[in-house]
């Protein structure tokens, strides 16, 4: 995948090497986990937008990140009135094996 957000589309293959929906529920990353038709996932992070910062932009971030593109990620243009872009500072090669939930999630920026 090139990314996530607050709402993230998973196509139905990806979603199948995250082990489904009932894997990402699992994660408490997402309030809203929805099988759309052809078994792509609907996933949403926070019951509102304005709540998707922080720990939550990481949870998103450490749940997905096995599908992520390596690399650190790239700024975007924003237009006015675009929300930020809110993702972490980190190269999800990195993350995808990590388990330890007693790890300190990463540091998010808002490009």
């Amino acid at each position: 995948m090139r990314g996530y957000s607050w709402l993230t589309i998973v196509p139905r293959e990806l979603a199948h090497k995250l082990g489904g929906s009932g894997v990402l529920k699992a994660t408490g990353a997402f309030t809203r986990v929805e099988e759309l038709s052809g078994g792509a996932l609907w996933l949403q992070a926070t019951e509102r937008f304005e709540q998707y910062h922080g720990a939550a932009v990481a949870a998103v971030f450490d749940a997905l990140a096995p599908v992520l593109r390596p690399g650190l990620p790239v700024e975007r243009r924003r237009y006015a009135g675009q929300p930020p872009h809110l993702l972490v500072s980190e190269d999800a090669a990195g993350r995808a094996g990590s388990t330890d939930p007693a790890e300190p999630p990463p540091p998010c920026a808002s490009i």
